[in-house]
């Protein structure tokens, strides 16, 4: 999954509260337990892990489809997850658009019931900024690395609450 597409849905998928708390859960076990291989990713790969392992299971059968040589460089800590996902695999082919979604039941604001109901709870683009800035912090500094050192944000400002203004303040938020 692209990185970019993965670091959205990982924010649409957690509101700021749970952002923060496993930030803190994250910091706590890498300093008050001593336990520097903690990996807030590999504890809730629900969000971190599984969306991403799912999209790259489906290509590598796309692709086994149409060529007979295949070779894909993957973390070990991923090993297990893929095979999993392969050995679950659906037996139709599924669209890779089709695997880019929110996680279901994570963050109420992208399943809300009706439109108005959508639009009070629909999150700000500060909000969305500040759950990128700590997930980001909390896993490897990619869009910090990448984007706001050269005074660009990858993510569009439309669909939010206060959306106006908002490009206005990324640069002074993040």
């Amino acid at each position: 999954m692209p990185i970019l597409i993965q670091k959205e849905l990982q924010a649409r998928s957690l509101s700021v509260d749970q952002c923060k708390a496993v930030f803190k859960e994250a910091i706590s076990q890498w300093h008050d337990a001593d336990n520097i291989s903690y990996d807030p990713q590999l504890k809730y790969k629900e969000i971190f892990v599984i969306p991403r392992i799912n999209y790259m299971t489906e290509v590598l059968r796309q692709l086994g489809s149409t060529h007979k040589k295949i070779v894909a460089i993957v973390e070990s800590d991923h090993l297990e997850y893929i095979d999993n996902a392969w050995m679950e695999i659906p037996a139709d082919m599924r669209s890779l658009e089709s695997l880019i979604k929110v996680a279901k039941g994570w963050n109420a604001n992208v399943f809300a019931e009706s439109d108005l109901e959508n639009n009070l709870k629909q999150e700000t683009f500060l909000e969305f900024i500040e759950k990128l800035a700590i997930l980001d912090v909390m896993t490897d500094s990619f869009i910090n690395d990448n984007f706001i050192k050269h005074r660009a944000f990858p993510f569009s400002h439309l669909g939010f609450l206060g959306h106006e203004t908002a490009m206005l303040n990324v640069f002074t938020y993040w």
